[in-house]
C-alpha cells in the first residue's frame, strides 16, 4: 500500500524555494575556513578543523529547519528571544567565565558548553526591531515617541556589554541597531543629529575608556611603539599579509603560521592565515564570495512581501557586512584590533551558530514569500 504523499507536498515545495545557490556560497566559505584550520595541528591532529566541520554541518541543518518554519511564528518569538538574550548578557558579570589569558568575562558555561550571549544578542536585536517596525505606522515611525522603544532596545544591552568589557561588540550592536532604524525609513535628520552628538561626546568617551582600550587605539595609530607587546598582533598580521605574494605559500607552508608568529590565527586573525596560504588572489576571491552573499541577501529582501521579512533579511545582510568589514579592516590595520570574528571562517561555536540561526529565520521569510508557501 502506497502512503498518501499529499502531506509532504508543502514541505517539498518549501525545499524547492530554499536559496540553494546562497547556501552553496556560504558552505564554500565555511569549507575554505575548515581547509585553513587544517594547517593548525595539535599533536598531528587537525582538532580545530574537525570540530568546525561538525559545528557547521549541525548549524546548516538547523538553518534549513528554521527556514521551513513560517515567519509568523518567528515574528511572535522575536521579543521573547530578544529578552532571553538580554537576560543571558546580564548573567555574564555574575556567573561568566573567561578563557585563560583573556582577562574578560564574556562567556557562560552550560553543561560543559560555553556560549557568548553578546553574539546571540546581535541576531535577536535584528528580529526584535524588525517586528517593532513591522507593526509601526509608516507615517509615525519618525515621531520621537515611536523611536523611544527601539532606542531602548539598543541602549539597554550596551551598558552590560561595555562593562564586560567588550567595546567592539558594543559598537557593533549600536551600528546594527542604527542600521535597522535607517532601513525602516526613519527621517535621516535623526542620524545626522546622532553623529553630531557622538562627535561632541568623544572627549567624554575617551576619558572613560579603560587603559587597554586606549592602548588599542594608540597601537592602531602606531603599532611599532610596542612591537613586542600591544602592537605585536597587528605587526605580525601585516607581515603575514605582506609576505603572501600573489598566490600564497600553499597549505601548511606559511612560516608565520607554522612557526606560531601570528597569534589568534584560528579565530580573529584567520583572514591573515588564509591569505598567507592562498595569496592576494585567494584573499580577493574570498572577498568576492562575501560580496556575492550580500548581493544574494539583498535580492531576497527585494522579493520578500512583508516588511518583517525585508527587515530581517536586510538586517542579517548588514550584520554579515559589519562582521566582514570590521574583521578584515582590523587584520589589515585599517581599524583598531577588536574581538570580532570573520563569519563562517573563524573557529568558534557561538558565532557560527548565532549567524546561521539568524540566516535561517531571515530565509524563512523568503521561502514563505507567497500564500502558496
Amino acid at each position: 500500500m502506497i502512503n498518501d504523499p499529499a502531506p509532504l507536498l508543502p514541505v517539498l515545495r518549501k525545499l524547492t524555494r530554499l536559496p540553494w545557490f546562497f547556501l552553496a556560497i556560504i558552505s564554500l566559505i565555511a569549507g575554505l575556513g575548515i581547509l585553513t584550520l587544517q594547517s593548525i595541528l595539535i599533536n598531528d591532529v587537525a582538532i580545530y578543523a574537525d570540530q568546525q566541520l561538525i559545528r557547521y554541518l549541525i548549524a546548516l541543518a538547523a538553518l534549513i529547519t528554521f527556514a521551513m518554519v513560517p515567519p509568523a511564528i518567528w515574528m511572535r518569538l522575536s521579543y521573547p528571544l530578544f529578552f532571553m538574550a538580554i537576560v543571558l548578557v546580564l548573567l555574564v558579570p555574575l556567573i561568566g567565565v573567561s578563557p585563560p589569558g583573556s582577562g574578560a568575562n564574556r562567556w557562560l558555561m552550560f553543561f560543559g558548553v560555553s556560549i557568548q550571549p553578546s553574539e546571540l544578542l546581535k541576531i535577536t536585536l535584528v528580529l526584535a526591531l524588525a517586528r517593532y517596525f513591522h507593526f509601526a505606522a509608516a507615517d509615525k515611525i519618525s515621531h520621537p515617541l515611536y523611536l523611544l522603544p527601539p532606542a531602548l532596545m539598543i541602549l539597554v544591552p550596551l551598558l552590560p556589554i561595555f562593562l564586560q568589557p567588550d567595546l567592539g561588540t558594543a559598537m557593533m550592536i549600536a551600528m546594527i541597531g542604527a542600521g535597522m532604524i535607517f532601513l525602516a525609513g526613519v527621517n535621516s535628520l535623526y542620524f545626522i543629529t546622532a553623529i553630531a552628538l557622538v562627535i561632541a561626546a568623544l572627549p567624554v568617551l575617551w576619558a572613560n575608556l579603560l587603559p587597554y582600550q586606549r592602548e588599542r587605539i594608540f597601537t592602531y595609530l602606531d603599532p611599532e611603539r610596542d612591537p613586542l607587546g600591544a602592537g605585536y598582533h597587528l605587526l605580525q598580521s601585516k607581515i603575514t599579509l605582506g609576505s603572501a605574494g600573489m598566490w600564497g605559500k600553499g597549505a601548511m607552508q606559511g612560516p608565520q603560521i607554522q612557526l606560531n608568529f601570528l597569534p589568534e590565527k584560528h579565530t580573529d586573525f584567520i583572514f591573515a592565515m588564509f591569505t598567507e596560504e592562498r595569496g592576494f588572489m585567494g584573499a580577493v576571491g574570498l572577498m568576492g564570495l562575501y560580496m556575492l552573499c550580500f548581493a544574494l541577501l539583498s535580492a531576497m529582501a527585494l522579493r520578500t512581501t512583508t516588511l518583517y521579512g525585508r527587515l530581517t533579511i536586510s538586517g542579517m545582510a548588514l550584520t554579515l557586512f559589519l562582521y566582514v568589514f570590521i574583521n578584515m579592516g582590523m587584520v589589515m590595520g585599517l581599524l583598531p584590533v577588536v574581538g570580532v570574528p570573520l563569519p563562517l571562517m573563524s573557529y568558534g561555536g557561538t558565532s557560527i551558530a548565532s549567524l546561521m540561526f539568524g540566516l535561517g529565520i531571515a530565509i524563512a521569510s523568503f521561502v514563505h514569500r507567497s500564500n502558496k508557501a
